[in-house]
């Protein structure tokens, strides 16, 4: 329950923060928004219908940039609020709180999420109002795309880990959104897709997701095998990120930046 509570507590107060920043979420708007109507003009995307036998390339590929701008969230979340707290000095009471690290964040990211979900009503607004292009949703797309979320939070943990030990992060992490916006089937589907991008949960959830919203079949050891993939990525980012604090701390510069 106290774990429950300062979740919450981390939740309420990084959204009342973010609000005070409204240049941010305006940014946001802007920058996804910007991207989106130029990837809905220049028709990327269109050999998705034939992919999944949908003759709305569109929705879907609405669907898959909506899971990216999420993921993106996911990833960049916690490695920006490392580097925040290492500069201010709160980042060593946070290791040593009586819940682990990797729980603690949680709030934050929750927060994220929520500060998120301001941007795809406004990109969703945008694909309605110049596209005409709806979603139509569905329990089981909103739980696969959760699922995906745990997912690329333990990416997130991953580069969070990095965070700690190198500092400096935010040109990788730049590079990472970029990269799995052109290689997890944000765009179109690769039939050629190579192992390594098959393991990161955004890659599965969008052919997944996708094929719920054409019905096409969805068999039980995707699901199972998405599930692993999931779990797989959350559980390694916790092991790595404790991992990299260790180092950080036997080299000595786990407090400096």
């Amino acid at each position: 329950m106290m774990t429950l509570r300062i979740i919450f507590e981390e939740l309420r107060i990084n959204v009342l923060e973010t609000l005070s920043y409204k240049f941010g979420i305006i940014s946001d708007l802007f920058v996804y928004g910007g991207l989106q109507i130029f990837l809905f003009f220049s028709n990327t995307g269109s050999s998705l219908s034939n992919s999944y036998v949908y003759n709305n390339s569109k929705e879907l590929l609405l669907l898959g940039y909506i899971t990216w701008i999420l993921s993106c969230a996911c990833i960049s979340n916690i490695g920006g609020e490392i580097k925040r707290e290492m500069m201010i000095g709160t980042f060593y009471q946070k290791i040593n709180a009586f819940i682990p690290i990797h729980l603690l964040y949680i709030g934050k990211l929750l927060a994220s999420l929520t500060m998120q979900m301001i941007t795809i009503i406004g990109v969703y607004a945008i694909s309605v109002i110049l596209f005409n292009v709806k979603l139509h949703l569905n329990i089981y797309i909103i739980l696969l795309i959760f699922l995906c979320m745990i997912g690329m939070y333990g990416v997130g943990l991953i580069i969070g880990g990095f965070a700690v030990y190198y500092k400096q992060i935010n040109s990788i992490v730049f590079i990472i959104q970029m990269l799995l916006l052109f290689v997890s089937d944000v765009l179109t589907k690769k039939q050629n897709l190579g192992y390594v991008f098959k393991i990161i949960p955004l890659t599965y959830c969008n052919d997944l997701i996708r094929k719920v919203l054409s019905s096409s079949y969805v068999g039980l050891y995707d699901v199972i095998v998405y599930i692993l993939i999931c779990s797989f990525n959350f559980f390694v980012g916790i092991v790595f990120l404790n991992f990299m604090i260790k180092q950080a701390k036997k080299r000595g510069n786990l407090l400096q930046f």
